[in-house]
């Protein structure tokens, strides 16, 4: 498994354990990008990321089409189913 697989994951898993519903905006049209001092900050970092698009757009997304994923740095686009 990856470093791309784990992050994803792991905001799978928040979202499970949040029981969001797939309501909001379409994500087509959002980008994210969260950096890190290394993989720990950056696995802390998209997880606040993902609450903060959940709690603010109601963004839920179950798929993310990942761009760019090294130790400290991630560009994915979450979609909806």
């Amino acid at each position: 498994m990856g470093l791309g697989d784990l992050l994803v994951n792991a905001a799978r898993a928040m979202e499970a354990l949040d029981g969001f519903g797939s309501v909001g905006e379409p994500s087509a049209a959002r980008e994210v990008e969260v950096e890190g001092v290394d993989r720990e900050s950056l696995l802390v970092n998209w997880l606040n990321e993902i609450l903060f698009l959940e709690q603010t757009y109601q963004l839920v997304c179950e798929r993310f089409h990942i761009y760019e994923v090294n130790d400290y740095r991630l560009r994915v686009r979450p979609r909806r189913r």
